[in-house]
């Protein structure tokens, strides 16, 4: 990999979409449906609750990591919630790389969860609670359209014995995917970071016999992202 303080530019082809005529949990737009995601039926206050952004996106397209590369940009949620509600930001699974012409993108194929938690504050009042979020996006294959819509869900703030239950299909999609996100090292595992003249070589000791490792900066204009990245194992003596 070469360390290049430039980062090319990618011609967009923009096509712009209006958003969604009428607030639900979903909306279907051009190459995704998109959907708010809150497994639980309802959460007690001073608690976190589950929820997502979830994707589902057509063959061929793309959407993108926080990193999105070359060119690209990474999905939004702006909220509108209840008094004593707040919102984590949003969290974004491992990615791939995908080429597109002399470029690469870091983004996600097929369909994605980005995983976030709500969470109601000691004091709020137990009832139903009206969860609204703007979300954006751009989904990109050749080109790239900017798409947006208006999604929300009910769900309800807990009081005194009261109890969830799970919202399927909403419960099963979130267990299917959410457990995509990176994890720390092990404490088990050694890594050191080497820049060369012409690179930057990354070693990492798992103990055992590896195949396959792939390299993502969370920050952007670091790296030469297409350059191949050669992977070396390193057999134990």
């Amino acid at each position: 990999m070469r360390l290049t303080a430039s980062i090319l530019a990618l011609p967009l082809l923009l096509v712009a979409v209006p958003p969604a005529n009428a607030a639900s949990s979903s909306a279907d737009a051009p190459h995704v449906h998109v959907q708010l995601v809150v497994p639980a039926s309802g959460f007690k206050p001073g608690t976190a609750a589950e929820a997502g952004l979830y994707f589902k996106i057509d063959q061929g397209w793309h959407v993108y990591w926080k990193n999105a590369g070359d060119a690209g940009e990474p999905p939004h949620l702006k909220w509108t919630l209840p008094t004593g509600v707040t919102a984590g930001p949003l969290q974004f699974p491992a990615p791939k790389r995908l080429p597109l012409g002399p470029l690469m993108d870091f983004g996600y194929e097929d369909e994605v969860l980005f995983p976030l938690t709500l969470t109601a504050a000691n004091s709020t009042p137990a009832g139903p609670a009206l969860l609204h979020a703007k979300a954006d996006w751009l989904v990109c294959q050749a080109s790239c359209i900017p798409g947006k819509a208006e999604l929300e869900v009910t769900r309800t703030i807990l009081g005194g014995s009261a109890k969830s239950t799970p919202v399927s299909p909403d419960a099963e999609l979130f267990r299917r995917l959410s457990g995509r996100l990176p994890r720390p090292l092990p404490r088990e595992v050694k890594a050191s970071f080497q820049v060369t003249r012409d690179a930057i070589r990354l070693t990492i000791s798992t103990g055992r016999r590896e195949t396959e490792a792939v390299f993502f900066p969370a920050d952007q204009e670091i790296l030469d992202n297409p350059a191949a990245q050669k992977l070396t194992l390193l057999l134990p003596a």
